[in-house]
């Protein structure tokens, strides 16, 4: 079953982070860590919304992002 929808409050900062499966790593080599940093990229072009920091490791990610005023699952989708 999946989780339930959370509320997203538009201008304010989220903590948003993925892990991979049983924290098995996601990025193996330098070209991975590229093409995350593309498709993060390519998603700011379809949704309006503001990354102010992010950091990758080799078994998840993490970004702080400023939403505005919709939900952060649209981002999601799109990335």
């Amino acid at each position: 079953m999946g989780r339930s929808l959370r509320a997203a409050t538009g201008g304010i900062v989220y903590h948003v982070l993925n892990w991979g499966n049983a924290r098995m790593q996601l990025f193996d080599s330098p070209a991975e860590y590229e093409t995350f940093e593309r498709v993060l990229a390519e998603a700011h072009e379809w949704v309006t919304m503001r990354t102010l920091v992010y950091c990758v490791m080799p078994n998840h990610w993490h970004l702080a992002m400023k939403v505005p005023d919709w939900s952060l699952a649209n981002f999601y989708k799109v990335l």
